[in-house]
């Protein structure tokens, strides 16, 4: 009963609803409405209490909620938030056994999230959306790059929504707004190999969203998509719009519907690259994106390479 309240407030989110009012849509006493009220405020939602004019959501509240994500997100998914975790990857990994298709956790703040190659993923509390998904996609092995390019573009879709701005995608995981990278992904997964599918993938996004002070190492090439925009968006409405989108790609993800707006938001394509191997570093020129996501490239001799992983930088031309 106390998330209904909490829905009806974050409708109205800075203006006062009277008890009473609250009472008589839930079909509740006051005293009721008062008790729940209570158990929010201790919840950390910071509301107003006056007499005559009743309970205000103050514009300050941005706790990730579980009720408020799932009001108006597709049934699919079944969403549960906690304050904190080591990493919601590592969360959904220990409990893969007992987990649903469509489970999504969300996490306030990650005491030690995660990127791709080791690195770590800076997941301060309030300021960022930091999640995983728990999916069983009917892919073989070779097109689970398409999870990844399908969140990325949801990502892109959510930020224009509520921003008006236009990102860019580095492939294979990164959202970028001009050379700030806003956004990171990291899949995991589970392979039956017997059929050459996967068992499960594990979809885990950190979006940098409120504006902070950045650490100094990562100043230079990370940061929140509030640095370039005057709104601030509740985090929650954010979340579910990521989560939506990306079930519209992932519906239709055999038909590859992502594909024409991922190469269109692609920062890389047309672009001299450095490709960053193990073992090696190369020059070739960034091509196209293929229908299982991979990047295709031209090296300096000619020859084009198609490449399902990697890292990828974009060289600077002499001055």
């Amino acid at each position: 009963m106390k998330y209904e309240i909490l829905r009806i407030l974050n409708e109205r989110k800075g203006e006062y609803v009277s008890g009473q009012a609250i009472a008589d849509e839930l079909g509740i006493s006051r005293v009721s409405v008062s008790k729940q009220v209570k158990r929010l405020k201790e919840d950390g939602f910071e509301i107003l209490s006056q007499t005559r004019r009743g309970y205000q959501l103050t514009m300050n509240n941005d706790v990730l909620n579980a009720a408020i994500i799932e009001d108006g997100l597709d049934p699919f998914y079944h969403v549960q938030v906690v304050n904190s975790v080591d990493s919601t990857n590592n969360e959904l990994k220990r409990n893969a056994n007992d987990l649903p298709d469509g489970f999504v956790l969300a996490a306030n703040e990650q005491t030690a999230g995660r990127g791709r190659n080791g690195h770590d993923f800076h997941s301060p509390s309030q300021n960022g959306i930091y999640f995983s998904m728990f999916l069983k996609p009917d892919l073989p092995i070779d097109q689970a790059l398409k999870v990844t390019a399908c969140s990325s573009m949801a990502v892109v879709d959510a930020i224009e929504k509520n921003y008006g701005i236009k990102p860019r995608v580095k492939w294979v995981n990164d959202v970028l707004i001009g050379q700030k990278k806003v956004c990171g992904i990291l899949c995991e997964g589970s392979v039956e190999m017997n059929l050459a599918k996967l068992e499960y993938i594990i979809v885990g996004i950190g979006i940098n969203v409120h504006s902070y002070s950045m650490p100094e190492e990562i100043r230079s090439i990370a940061g929140c998509i509030e640095d370039f925009s005057d709104r601030r968006v509740d985090r929650n409405l954010f979340l579910r719009d990521v989560l939506n989108a990306f079930l519209k790609y992932y519906r239709t993800i055999d038909k590859n519907t992502f594909l024409p707006r991922y190469k269109e938001y692609s920062c890389l394509l047309g672009k001299e690259i450095n490709v960053i191997e193990p073992h090696c570093t190369y020059a070739a020129k960034a091509v196209d994106i293929n229908d299982r996501a991979n990047l295709v490239i031209e090296t300096s001799d000619g020859t084009r390479k198609v490449l399902s992983s990697g890292e990828i930088h974009i060289r600077e031309k002499a001055q």
